[in-house]
């Protein structure tokens, strides 16, 4: 035992003189200097290529001039000229999106040589190899959709666009598309064990879950954790990767690495001399804890061996629960979540075949077309000496954008200056000039405009696939895409245009937007229609969707004074739900009945589902000038509270005047629909902009929704017979015993109907406090008294009654017609 130490003491001498010969001969701190010099440099050169690889995707097109131009213009790059440049040959010349593989292998070397470890040749390989495929990928995958001018030579760049054109002349489409496929299996391949293994363990079944079971049973008798196999298959990936990591180390060469091994050399050898020690000394862990090595004593080890395979770091050990049976079950514990669906629970919602598709109103623009507005306005901006680089356009149902590339210098003043010239030169009304993100576009109407129709727009996935609470699909946008927003969010909605525009056709659409997502039970609508046209064929939905006072008769509301009533009545109905709210703790009706579905509200203390209620008012300024400020009134109170406790209104008139659309109602209408209008005052009414007195009509209307950019929309077309078989399916089920029945709301100036001898018990003290503050505010009396509104009110009435306030003046308080307390104290006398 003492010779075999003496030689491997003998041995690390030896180790030891050839380290000191090396570091005699070579100083390794020269190089790690070095090392270090070069990994700042490859560093900061990355960030660098990152920088103007970010910059050159969005100032490529204002930047092309440099390739031309005098020395001394400025580059819009945030690289410089030779960032541009240097992004330009990554970007356009070599591998489009695929450059940001190249960021990656100057940031993996840079981390190689300050002395990180990496994995440097195989992440090299992966970074080259996904700038390849990247480049190969993107190309073929937009050549589906049609290429369009990105980075100047397509999105996969000059390399890409190339070897795909090579590709497809040799394999063919499917051919290209197969061997693109099998690239990208290689590269997850080499990229992740794990898909590998995955990959091998194909076909395998049930016999590889048998040999997972033996192996774990093998290693209990061995001793050794191999309880689970995702820990176990982790160790050997972190085993394998760092003998990989040796491997490269060899491979390199590294000098500085090699001495750090040498000095560590000794740390080892002392390691390995003293577990041969421990091995020749029969050194057992077990004893050394004091365990007994008797029978009981491996039971007992093998217990806590047991429970160590359990307790494997990264594993989640389950219980098995025993759920008891019925009878066990405590009464009057109810654990599935409240579904007020199930008050209508065959209830079907209609489906798409109610709807027309009008496929024979669809027109695709031309070729001929598009070349000829291409002409025409190239011609337009040279006569007014504006030359453009480049020009694109986007294909709408009734409106093409023309997008612009301007050339450096030139103004968007300039070519908006010139809109009516413009829209001369094509021959065409409706031409409008907007600014985009890096370029300006043009508005140009279509020879032959499409109908959109609504059967397309709720089958796309936007809308079917949206979270939302309150949906609503409004048309196509310049795009093509559908535009669908939730009305929750808007919160509420102001439509204006001119007379035969389109209003009520968009009104339709939202209307049809909401039966088609929202059950009866979680949606009530309330319509208003002075016209009594428009809204009435909504009158077979009265008992599933349609909210009334008690005992009203017509579910469409087109008498004034029953109109302000009933927005009396949803002035009520949102006082009483934000008491529920208050009681709740809650700040918005999602975090209320989410709270009250999984039954955390008890309805013994007069907690209940609160659907959303939608207000739709198709004329306001009708009922403006028959009802003037008593419409105003309830309207601005709903506009700037109701938003919280559910009820959304959507106001729409043909008169876009001041008087109408008041400072009051835009500021608490932050989204608004403008159909076209017959002048530019109108349209800076709507949304303080012109543009909607540019419109082409029949649909076409600019949308602007809060927190969003206002964009031009086609509406999607819903005619009347489509709406009538959606009400009349919808009808034709079961519904609900009555309408959804508003609070009601007693005649404020019908004081005669008020009975004194039942005051209310707080009738006295409300009457202090009025002769106190002098001040008859139905508000007062809820912030002092701690009382809802509909208690409040019937506490003033009964004060009218009495002669102690006189009668409601609108918005206005009260006046108090009591001076003192001795006053009151002798009314008080005579009432009792």
């Amino acid at each position: 035992m003492a010779t075999k130490h003496k030689k491997k003491k003998a041995s690390v001498s030896g180790k030891k003189s050839r380290t000191a010969k090396k570091r005699r001969t070579f100083n390794p701190r020269n190089v790690k200097i070095i090392r270090n010099v070069c990994g700042i440099f490859l560093g900061i050169l990355s960030v660098y290529t990152l920088i103007a690889v970010v910059s050159y995707i969005f100032t490529w097109t204002a930047d092309q001039s440099l390739l031309t131009s005098s020395a001394d213009e400025i580059a819009r790059n945030s690289g410089g000229r030779l960032g541009f440049k240097w992004a330009r040959l990554l970007v356009t010349k070599m591998f489009g999106i695929g450059a940001f593989a190249v960021v990656a292998v100057f940031a993996i070397a840079a981390l190689r040589c300050l002395n990180r470890r990496v994995r440097f040749f195989r992440i090299l390989f992966l970074a080259v190899f996904a700038a390849v495929l990247l480049s190969l990928v993107s190309t073929c995958i937009v050549g589906f959709f049609g290429d369009f001018p990105v980075f100047g030579e397509g999105i996969g760049g000059a390399y890409g666009t190339t070897m795909v054109n090579e590709m497809e002349s040799l394999m063919g489409t499917v051919g290209t598309v197969l061997v693109l496929v099998a690239a990208i299996i290689l590269f997850l391949l080499f990229a992740s064990n794990r898909f590998a293994s995955w990959i091998s363990s194909l076909g395998e079944g049930k016999g590889k879950e048998r040999i997972a079971g033996a192996g774990k049973a093998a290693g209990a008798d061995e001793g050794t954790d191999t309880g689970d196999d995702t820990a176990a298959g982790g160790d050997d990936e972190e085993n394998d990767d760092s003998v990989d990591d040796e491997e490269e180390d060899g491979e390199g060469g590294d000098d500085d690495e090699e001495d750090e091994d040498d000095e560590n050399d000794d740390e080892e050898d002392d390691d390995e001399e003293d577990d041969d020690e421990d091995e020749e000394d029969g050194y057992d862990a077990c004893d050394s804890e004091g365990v007994e090595t008797d029978n009981t004593g491996r039971e007992r080890i093998a217990e806590v061996k047991e429970k160590e395979e359990v307790s494997v770091p990264g594993e989640v050990y389950v219980e098995e629960i025993n759920i008891s049976g019925g009878d066990e079950v405590p009464d009057g514990i109810v654990s599935e979540k409240y579904d007020p669906r199930l008050d209508l629970p065959h209830y079907e919602f209609p489906g798409l075949e109610l709807l027309n598709d009008y496929s024979d109103r669809w027109y695709d623009i031309s070729q001929a077309e598009l070349q000829r507005n291409n002409m025409r306005i190239t011609a337009a901006l040279a006569e007014y000496k504006i030359q453009i680089q480049s020009i694109f356009a986007r294909k709408g149902p009734t409106v093409t954008l023309y997008e612009i590339v301007p050339a450096p210098g030139t103004k968007v003043a300039q070519i908006k200056r010139i809109e009516e010239d413009i829209a001369r030169s094509i021959g065409v009304h409706g031409v409008r000039v907007i600014t985009l993100l890096n370029t300006i576009g043009i508005e140009v109407p279509n020879d032959r405009p499409s109908t959109v129709p609504m059967k397309s727009i709720l089958n796309d996935p936007a809308f079917r696939n949206n979270k939302f609470e309150l949906p609503i699909a409004l048309g196509y946008t310049i795009s093509q895409k559908v535009l669908a927003f939730d009305l929750t969010k808007a919160p509420h909605l102001l439509v204006a245009g001119a007379t035969g525009m389109g209003k009520s056709v968009g009104l339709n659409a939202i209307l049809t937007s909401l039966l088609y997502s929202k059950h009866p039970a979680e949606l009530k609508l309330v319509l208003v229609d002075p016209k009594r046209v428009e809204l009435s064929i909504y009158g077979a939905i009265k008992n599933h969707f349609l909210a009334t006072l008690p005992g009203e008769e017509k579910p469409i509301l087109t008498d004034t004074s029953k109109v302000v009533t009933t927005l009396k009545s949803l002035c009520m109905e949102m006082e009483s739900r934000y008491e529920l709210l208050e009681m709740a703790k809650e700040r918005n009706i999602k975090d209320y009945n989410a709270r009250f579905l999984d039954r955390k509200l008890n309805p013994n203390n007069g907690h209940k589902f609160l659907p959303y209620i939608v207000v739709v008012i198709d004329e306001f300024a009708d009922l403006l000038i028959t009802a003037g400020k008593e419409i105003e009134e309830p309207i601005s109170r709903l506009a700037a509270k109701a938003r919280a406790v559910g009820i959304h209104l959507i106001i729409a008139t043909q008169r876009p005047t001041t008087d109408v659309i008041t400072g009051t109602i835009k500021a608490n209408f932050p989204s608004r629909i403008a159909f076209k209008v017959l002048s530019g005052v109108d349209s800076r009414t709507i949304i303080d902009d012109v543009g909607a007195n540019r419109l082409i009509g029949r649909g076409d209307m600019l949308v602007m929704i809060a927190g969003q950019e206002m964009c031009r929309v086609q509406c999607a077309f819903v005619d009347t017979d489509e709406a009538i078989r959606i009400s009349e399916f919808i009808g034709s089920q079961q519904g609900y015993g009555s309408p959804y029945y508003l609070p009601e709301c007693d005649d404020e100036s019908d004081i005669s109907s008020v009975d004194l001898g039942k005051r209310d018990p707080l009738f006295d003290e409300a009457a202090r406090l009025i002769v106190a503050n002098q001040q008859g505010s139905t508000s007062l009396l809820q912030r002092k008294m701690e009382i809802g509104y509909n208690r409040a009110g019937r506490i003033m009435d009964q004060l009218e009654a009495a002669g102690i306030v006189g009668p409601s003046e609108g918005s206005k308080a009260r006046k108090v017609l009591v001076l003192d307390f001795d006053q009151l104290d002798e009314l008080l006398k005579t009432l009792d």
